[in-house]
């Protein structure tokens, strides 16, 4: 169940980025789309990235994680932004940080949804763009 489901959202981010050109609006709709996995899913989503780790079966542990949850394609999106000079920094770094907010986002309103939280897509747009401007390149 856990490899389909991490498949699925491997797919949904690659469907979500696949004709998508210019790096920085593909590091968007990815992270947009990883967003999207989560809060349509959030049962599974707990499943595979919020529960005890003393739960997770050993062929789950985080060494997979970049394999099976999308990171590495993330990554990959990152150093072909770095390459194309419309971010700087260390791609991995950078991977990670949009990782993180992405999950914090998920994970958020899943556990907190009556908080008042902004519209998911604002938020994103917010959060995420405002990361990628501030080690834009400038170009």
């Amino acid at each position: 169940v856990c490899a389909r489901r991490f498949q699925q959202l491997t797919d949904r981010v690659d469907a979500a980025v696949r004709d998508v050109e210019d790096p920085i609006e593909a590091l968007r709709a990815g992270s947009s789309a990883y967003i999207a996995f989560g809060l349509e899913n959030p049962e599974h989503y707990r499943i595979l990235f919020m529960q005890k780790p003393i739960l997770t079966p050993e062929q789950w542990k985080d060494l997979r994680i970049s394999s099976t949850s999308g990171f590495n394609g993330l990554e990959s999106r990152t150093e072909a932004a770095v390459a194309a000079g419309a971010i700087l920094g260390d791609p991995h770094q950078i991977a990670v940080a949009i990782w993180q907010m992405s999950h914090g986002i998920v994970s958020l309103m899943i556990t907190k949804p009556k908080w008042g939280w902004d519209e998911v897509n604002d938020m994103t747009k917010h959060l995420i763009g405002t990361y990628l401007q501030g080690i834009s390149s400038g170009r």
